[in-house]
């Protein structure tokens, strides 16, 4: 609205300003064994366990890591892996643009394991808890996605109804690059837990 005045003084706009939102900010593990605290047996062990496991696949080339997509200013002073940190986050995007909310976008798929649906189920309801506590509890300005294990739909339909209720989560994220087909009626079940919830499915 723009506010009628005479000649010889200056015009307000009084239209309202739009938020400044970041919709793909990516925060990141430090290690699979943060997700220890949220993992009851015999899922702990298997993190907890120096076996040689790293944790899910991934296509390495895809993620931000410092020697390819992510900023190289993102890294930490003990070489942990870029987003990892809430702070630096917070001084280097949220402080220094203005950013007032700031959409979370996890790049950790349990979906991309390739075996025990119930392990890859479980991971993604540790990674959420870790997600609320960690991140979403920590700054009124961001906003999480739900991390499924699509492999297991049913099981992912009860995690999007165990979490999607918080007004801080906003979507449900699965991965762009897939082994299948995200159309097929075996996933259903996920695409109406999230309609159920009110939440929008991305794709990263």
């Amino acid at each position: 609205m723009v506010e009628s005045v005479e000649r010889g003084t200056r015009v307000s706009h009084l239209a309202e300003r739009a938020p400044v939102v970041d919709m793909d900010v990516h925060e990141e593990l430090r290690s699979v064994r943060e997700l220890a605290p949220y993992l009851d047996e015999p899922w702990r062990g298997r993190v907890e366990v120096a076996d040689g496991w790293k944790g899910v696949d991934r296509f390495p080339y895809s993620y931000p890591q410092i020697s390819g997509v992510a900023m190289a200013e993102a890294a930490t002073d003990d070489e942990a892996p870029a987003g990892s940190s809430y702070e630096l986050m917070r001084e280097q995007l949220l402080d220094a643009y203005g950013v007032e909310l700031a959409v979370l976008v996890s790049a950790f798929h349990p979906t991309d394991m390739r075996a025990q649906p119930e392990f890859a189920t479980a991971l993604a309801s540790a990674y959420n808890d870790w997600l609320l506590e960690n991140w979403l509890g920590r700054d009124e300005r961001l906003r999480g996605s739900v991390t499924v294990a699509a492999q297991d739909p049913w099981g992912a339909a009860r995690e999007i109804d165990r979490v999607g209720y918080d007004p801080r989560i906003v979507q449900v994220i699965l991965p762009a690059s897939s082994r299948d087909v995200f159309a097929r009626s075996f996933y259903h079940p996920i695409f109406e837990a999230a309609v159920r919830n009110g939440l929008v499915v991305a794709f990263h």
